[in-house]
C-alpha cells in the first residue's frame, strides 16, 4: 500500500515529513538562545523535595535546585521511578529495527509504502535529500511486560536483517538494497502504555516517560511534542495567575493535572489505533488477514488518508505562538468556535431513542392490530383467496413462481389492495400518504448509500435495508437505520468537508 505525503497538505496545511531524529535535535538545539543551560552527562541519581522546590543530584556529584522537575528521560525514566511504580505495566508485542538508507529510484519522493506480511511488516518513507527511512516490525515470540521486555544485540540485529534480505518491498525492490545502502540503524522492543500517574507535587513526566505508542502511525514521536506543548501552555497559565510571583504548589499541581487531563484520553485512543493498525499490517489473525486482502482493496486512498489523519486536527499546540496563515480544508480545534467533543455519550442517547421508536413501531404494527382482529381478517383472505370488499376479485398467489418469494409479495397485496382498488376511499388516501412518505425515505437512503464518505459502511448496503423493511415494515427499520448511522457518523473526521459528493 502506497500513498503520497502531499495529500495531507490540502487537508491540514502541512505535508507529512520523515526526518532523522538527530537532525531534528540539531535544529532545536541551534534555536536555543542560551546554550549554557544545556548540560550533558548529568544522569539524575537522587531527587529530593523541599518546601519550595526540588533538588536533584547527578552522577558527577553535582546538585541542582529548581521550582519544578520535568522528566523527559524516556522509557527507563529515572524521574518517573521517584514518584510511582508502574514499570511492570508497559507491554511489548513487537520489535522494530529502524534505519536510514540512501536514495532509491524505486521509492517515490514524498511517499509512504506499507508492506503487509505474516507476523511482520515494513514501513518505508522517503525524506529530505532523497534519504529513505525504513522500519521493519516483527512480532515477539510472546508478550513481554515491564523489566522483562527484551533488548537486542548487534548479533541479534544482523541475524534478523540477514533473514529478511530477500523480502520484496516493491515488485522491483528487495529489502537487501536498502540494507546495502544503509547509513545507520537501531533496534528496540516497542512498548505500549499510557501511564496513570504523570505527576506528583512538583514533579511531572512527559514524552516517552509518560506514554508509549507504536510508531507505525507516526504519532509516537509527535505525541511527545504535544505533551511538551501542553505542559508549556499550563505552566504559562499558572505564571499569569500568579501575577509576577512564583506559582504556589497548588497552582503547579493544577497545571500538571491539566496537562495530563488534556492528553490522557487522546493518547489512549492513539495507542489503540496504532496497536490495531500494527496488527492489521502484520496479519496477526485470520480476521486481520481477511480485512487486509479482501476489504482494504475496496477502500479508496482518500478514505485511508482520512482514517490515518483523523487525529491531526485534534493535536495540542502552543497557544501563544502565532503561526503563518495556511490554506487548509480541515481547521484545527483551536481555530473553531468550539473544540470538537467526543460523541461517545451523546451517541448512545440517540441510539436508545431510535431503538425505542423502533420498538414502539413494532408494537403498533405487529402486536396492537391483533387486539382488533386484523390478523384473523388477513388470515381469512389468505386462506380463501377472496377479499370481503369484492368477492369477485381473487387474490393473486403467483408472481415469479418461487413459493417463498410469492408469499412475500402476497402479504402486501392483502394489505394494500383495498386502497389501490378504491374499495375503501379513506384507506386509499391513507395509502397514498404512506407511499409518498416512503418515496422520500427511499430517496434519502439511496443518496446516502452512494455518498463517497459512506462507501464501505453499513449505510451503503441499501438493498439489504430495503429487503429487511419489506419483511417487517419500513417504520421498524427506519429508526434502526439511523441508530446505525449514529455509529457511522460518530468520528469527528466524518464531518470534514471531504467526500461529500454523490456520483451522478
Amino acid at each position: 500500500m502506497r500513498f503520497s505525503f502531499g495529500l495531507t497538505r490540502g487537508r491540514h496545511g502541512y505535508p507529512i515529513l520523515s526526518l532523522n531524529l538527530q537532525s531534528v535535535l540539531q535544529v532545536l538545539y541551534d534555536n536555543i538562545q542560551d546554550k549554557k543551560k544545556i548540560l550533558t552527562k548529568k544522569e539524575i541519581q537522587e531527587v529530593d523535595m523541599t518546601h519550595d522546590g526540588v533538588v536533584v543530584k547527578t552522577s558527577d556529584g553535582s546538585s541542582y535546585q529548581g521550582d519544578i522537575l520535568v522528566g523527559a528521560d524516556g522509557n527507563h525514566s529515572t524521574v518517573r521511578d521517584r514518584m510511582s511504580d508502574e514499570n511492570s505495566r508497559p507491554t511489548s508485542d513487537y520489535g522494530c529495527i529502524s534505519g536510514v538508507s540512501n536514495s532509491c529510484p524505486d521509492i517515490e519522493p514524498n511517499s509512504k509504502t506499507s508492506v503487509f506480511r505474516k507476523h511482520n511488516s515494513y514501513l518505508i518513507s522517503s525524506g529530505p535529500d532523497g534519504r529513505i527511512y525504513w522500519s521493519y516490525f516483527f512480532k515477539l515470540a510472546q508478550r513481554a511486560y515491564g523489566n522483562d521486555i527484551p533488548t537486542f544485540t548487534k548479533a541479534n540485529e544482523k541475524e534478523i536483517l540477514d533473514a529478511r534480505a530477500n523480502d520484496n518491498i516493491t515488485p522491483s525492490l528487495k529489502f537487501r538494497h536498502l540494507l546495502n545502502t544503509k547509513v545507520s540503524y537501531t533496534s528496540v522492543s516497542l512498548q505500549e502504555y499510557v501511564f496513570r500517574q504523570w505527576h506528583f507535587q512538583r514533579i511531572i513526566t512527559i514524552g516517552d516517560a509518560a506514554h508509549k505508542i507504536l510508531p507505525i502511525t507516526g504519532y509516537s514521536e509527535s505525541s511527545c511534542l504535544e505533551s511538551a506543548a501542553t505542559l508549556a501552555n499550563a505552566i504559562h497559565k499558572a505564571l499569569e495567575e500568579s501575577h509576577g510571583t512564583k506559582p504556589t504548589l497548588n497552582q503547579i499541581e493544577r497545571a500538571f493535572a491539566t496537562t495530563q487531563k488534556n492528553l490522557q484520553e487522546r493518547l489512549t485512543t492513539l495507542k489503540k489505533h496504532a496497536h490495531e493498525q500494527q496488527r492489521t499490517e502484520s496479519l496477526d489473525t485470520l480476521l486481520h488477514n481477511f480485512a487486509a486482502f479482501n476489504l482494504l482493496p475496496w477502500i479508496s486512498t482518500e478514505n485511508i488518508i482520512n482514517k490515518l489523519s483523523r487525529n491531526i486536527p485534534l493535536a495540542e499546540k502552543l497557544d501563544r505562538l502565532k503561526l503563518s496563515h495556511k490554506n487548509l480544508l480541515i481547521p484545527y480545534k483551536d481555530e473553531l468556535l468550539r473544540a470538537p467533543e467526543s460523541s461517545t455519550t451523546s451517541k448512545w442517547y440517540f441510539v436508545a431513542a431510535y431503538l425505542l421508536i423502533s420498538g414502539l413501531c413494532y408494537y403498533g404494527m405487529w402486536v396492537q392490530p391483533g387486539y382488533y382482529g386484523l390478523w384473523d381478517h388477513m388470515g381469512t383472505v389468505l386462506a380463501t383467496g377472496e377479499f370481503p370488499y369484492n368477492s369477485g376479485f381473487p387474490l393473486k398467489r403467483t408472481y415469479i413462481g418461487i413459493e417463498f418469494v410469492d408469499n412475500i409479495f402476497m402479504y402486501p397485496s392483502v394489505v394494500f389492495m383495498s386502497g389501490l382498488k378504491d374499495w375503501d376511499p379513506s384507506f386509499r388516501f391513507s395509502n397514498l400518504y404512506f407511499l409518498g412518505n416512503i418515496i422520500q425515505l427511499i430517496a434519502i437512503w439511496t443518496v446516502e448509500a452512494f455518498r463517497k464518505r459512506n462507501l464501505s459502511t453499513v449505510v451503503s448496503f441499501v438493498t439489504i435495508w430495503y429487503t429487511l423493511s419489506q419483511f417487517t415494515g419500513m417504520e421498524i427499520y427506519m429508526p434502526l437505520y439511523y441508530a446505525v448511522y449514529s455509529f457511522v457518523s460518530a468520528p469527528e473526521s466524518y464531518w470534514w468537508p471531504l467526500s461529500r459528493e454523490v456520483p451522478i
